[in-house]
């Protein structure tokens, strides 16, 4: 470690020896070396984490992906049920909400409808849909469709079916 010297102190400091040099040479070696150490731990428990993240990711993905494909099958099994029995609450925790769906089939006519009213003078399908589900309007065809409502709590549904 090298000396400063006080501002105060009539007497300059001592210059570093050859021996200050080497000792603080095998000061920072040693440092150095243990810091090394220190890291090499770390580094194999981090690969060995990576490792295991890497693995339990891949696993939620996969379980993921099930939930996803079963919840699926689940709503196109009740759509079809629906569609065949009409009824709207076929088991416990699936229920069948009719959905309004407008669909554009005839952009110009619509554009037309559109700047003929003093709506816009471009056509903004989102807004004229939503216009469409209320009024009657040119172009469009509005349609209501079944989708199967899965509940968030299938262990309740499960349970009040059992009983």
């Amino acid at each position: 470690m090298t000396t400063v010297q006080n501002p105060q102190d009539a007497a300059p400091a001592e210059a570093p020896t050859n021996p200050h040099l080497r000792a603080a040479v095998l000061i920072a070696h040693e440092a150095r070396q243990r810091y090394a150490s220190a890291k090499e731990v770390i580094d194999a428990e981090y690969a060995k984490l990576e490792l295991a993240l890497t693995e339990w990711l891949l696993g939620r993905d996969a379980a993921k992906a099930a939930v996803e494909q079963a919840e699926a099958q689940l709503r196109e099994l009740a759509e079809a049920h629906y569609k065949t029995t009409g009824e709207k609450k076929p088991v416990p925790g699936v229920e069948i909400k009719l959905v309004t769906e407008v669909a554009i089939v005839d952009p110009k006519a619509a554009l037309d409808y559109a700047k003929h009213t003093g709506l816009c003078v471009k056509l903004d399908e989102a807004s004229y849909k939503n216009l469409a589900k209320t009024n009657d309007v040119p172009g469009t065809t509005v349609t209501e469709v079944p989708k199967a409502s899965i509940a968030r709590d299938l262990a309740a549904a499960i349970g009040a079916g059992a009983q």
